[in-house]
């Protein structure tokens, strides 16, 4: 046990020391055939990632050479006229694998979702008109942690309250994004309280992914009643 330990401190850095600890466990308490079962599971679970990011990165190159070939050209009002009001997204949906999911699986009513994980942090990277206050949208489906069912954080260029509202099916989240006067991508990060694989909590359970959150739905839509942000003279109105 000690050489195993001091293998563990040679290559534990930052986050590792944590999963590497965790997978110490995971192993110690198994036996035979199951330690086996136990660790092909795992490399399966590490394939299928960086196979979606392989996918993810070809994605996200394909789109950066069609930026490049338009926003050039453009001012910020033009191109924040590109941008559409509202945003709403899926669990069905893509979603890159660097920003916090698991891949798709359906509850048992058949409803798309997504667990979160296997860090607290999930977050999507949406193009919106900003020139007005928004109204953000989380719903999920449901949570391993009850804890996760009452609070979730979320930050944008600062941090953004969230209050349980009553639209949806399961739990939804709703917070004001401010608006803002310049144009580009918005970064809407979001933090469980808690992530906790299945198996700490039921031993009969094989799941043994770290999960935060069952994703939904996002939607990102002009507040009620927000005034746009006024227009500096000598530019040209978004609206």
């Amino acid at each position: 046990m000690s050489e195993q330990m001091d293998v563990f401190e040679a290559v534990a850095v930052d986050g590792t020391r944590e999963e590497l600890e965790r997978l110490e466990k995971e192993f110690s308490e198994l036996q035979g055939a199951a330690v086996l079962q136990h660790l092909l599971q795992e490399i399966a679970v590490l394939r299928e990632a960086l196979r979606r990011h392989e996918r993810d990165l070809e994605v996200a190159r394909a789109a950066l050479k069609m930026r490049d070939l338009i926003l050039p050209s453009l001012d910020a009002p033009e191109l924040e006229a590109m941008f559409p009001e509202r945003f709403e997204v899926l669990a069905d949906a893509p979603v890159p694998g660097d920003q916090g999911f698991y891949p798709l699986e359906h509850d048992s009513k058949g409803l798309p979702m997504r667990w979160t994980g296997p860090g607290a942090d999930f977050s999507f990277a949406i193009y919106v008109d900003r020139s007005r206050p928004l109204t953000v949208r989380l719903n999920i489906l449901s949570s391993v942690a009850a804890e996760n069912l009452k609070s979730i954080s979320c930050f944008a260029e600062g941090p953004i309250r969230l209050q349980t509202g009553g639209r949806g099916v399961g739990v939804t989240f709703e917070g004001t994004l401010p608006a803002r006067e310049f144009p580009g991508k918005t970064v809407l990060s979001f933090r469980v309280a808690r992530v906790v694989s299945p198996s700490e909590l039921d031993p009969s359970s094989t799941d043994i992914r770290p999960l935060g959150v069952a994703f939904h739905r996002l939607e990102v839509a002009p507040a009620a009643g927000a005034p746009a942000l006024a227009t500096p003279a000598g530019k040209k109105s978004r609206h």
